[in-house]
């Protein structure tokens, strides 16, 4: 908890002045932080425990001291020397039961800007409790196509946790009313209920 109000206090410090214990009246931008204490709580939430998301090829990690003994052997196992991985670190996964569960997340590979994207699953998902992080295990892109037109495929992620209380993360922009969530996201286009990912 230290952690967390040490490095987000621009927020903290906007949702304590206009939240729903801050002004009696709050600025107009702020007005929905005072008058939606469901929402307040949901953004006190995304303030407090933001989600951060990389992306890195599996050498990487293994040469940073990154994968943990379950994944070596799950990669020795199933003969995997080459792959990729996406990551999402968020010290809300403290205040959740089972983080390896407790999330969404869609994941395509595509290539070329504008090209068809193919849905991907996880080879492999393991949540490192000491870095309060999730690992997804997934393909290594490809170089495709010929000559000019020879280019490297993308992986893009989209996640979102679930808190206990039924509130997820991420939040919108706390300047704006809280975003209504999305069940499926788009794999083009933005949406702030979800953490975009791309490698």
């Amino acid at each position: 908890m230290a952690w967390a109000i040490l490095n987000t206090d621009d927020a903290l410090e906007i949702w304590l002045k206009h939240g729903p214990f801050g002004k009696e009246d709050p600025a107009n931008q702020f007005q929905h932080l005072h008058s939606e204490p469901e929402d307040a709580f949901q953004f006190l939430m995304g303030g407090l425990f933001p989600l951060i998301g990389k992306s890195g090829n599996l050498a990487e990690f293994n040469d940073r001291g990154l994968l943990s003994d379950t994944e070596k052997d799950w990669l020795l196992d199933n003969d995997r020397s080459e792959g990729h991985v996406i990551t999402v670190r968020s010290a809300a996964f403290a205040l959740v039961d089972r983080p390896e569960e407790q999330f969404q997340a869609h994941f395509w590979m595509t290539w070329r800007h504008g090209g068809k994207a193919t849905a991907l699953t996880p080879e492999y998902v393991y949540y490192d409790a000491e870095r309060q992080m999730l690992r997804f295990h997934l393909p290594k892109p490809q170089w495709r196509g010929m000559g000019r037109f020879r280019s490297m495929e993308q992986l893009r992620a989209k996640v979102q946790i679930a808190l206990g209380n039924g509130g997820l993360l991420p939040v919108s922009d706390m300047e704006q009313p809280l975003v209504p969530a999305v069940d499926e996201p788009e794999h083009t286009g933005k949406n702030s209920r979800w953490l975009t990912i791309t490698s």
